[in-house]
């Protein structure tokens, strides 16, 4: 098992200390997606600690991380996607034996003035429909395999693309009909289970604090 830890970051207070967490349990490599932030001070703190700070012109959010991060870095076997804004307090190793596992799950409605441009996008591409009802992939974050990533990207998912806030809303439900639609449960395979809300404190492996951004 060759594994990879990958943060997205974009003009973020809180990465060293997403690095920090992870350093403290894993000694995994690390690799910083930083999606055009205009301060990278940051990388001063944190550049001994991690594998690569790759600096690219990323607009699509956590999916362009996701597959930027596919296409470069092949030879790992196993992935763990993760927002700047999160940080590990217990070892993950129990998802890192599953195909793919949520930080977190919801249970949610299909919501057209939400979801209706990304419902096109996932037509086109993958020539799937949304259904009126899903499991959403929180983030969306997860841990999961190179032969998970092969199976969305054979799919078309690598296509799907969010472009703004809303659509990067609607991924969250996207990726749990693909996930579904590809014989997984996110639900039965989570690391904290179901979304509780903002105000949820009781974590006991991620934590995951709440940085607005445009």
């Amino acid at each position: 098992m060759k594994r990879l830890f990958v943060i997205l970051t974009r003009n973020s207070d809180y990465v060293s200390k997403c690095v920090e967490s992870i350093r403290s349990i894993y000694q995994d490599d690390i690799v910083i997606v930083d999606s055009d932030s205009s301060d990278l001070s940051y990388t001063d703190a944190i550049n001994n600690s991690v594998t690569s700070i790759d600096l690219i012109k990323n607009k699509n959010y956590m999916d362009g991380a996701i597959w930027y991060i596919y296409k470069k870095y092949k030879d790992y076997t196993h992935y763990s996607f993760f927002q700047d804004s999160t940080e590990l307090i217990n070892n993950i190793d129990f998802a890192f034996n599953m195909e793919v596992c949520s930080i977190q799950y919801f249970n949610d409605v299909f919501d057209h003035w939400r979801d209706s441009a990304m419902t096109q996008k996932l037509k086109q591409f993958t020539n799937l429909d949304m259904p009126l009802s899903m499991v959403g992939l929180f983030g969306p974050m997860m841990v999961c395999t190179r032969n998970f990533l092969d199976r969305a990207y054979e799919l078309g998912m690598s296509n799907v693309l969010p472009e703004d806030k809303v659509s990067q809303n609607s991924m969250e439900r996207v990726w749990g009909v693909v996930i579904s639609h590809l014989g997984y449960d996110i639900a039965a395979n989570s690391i904290e289970g179901i979304h509780r809300g903002q105000g949820f404190r009781d974590y006991r492996y991620v934590v995951k604090k709440y940085a607005e951004r445009v």
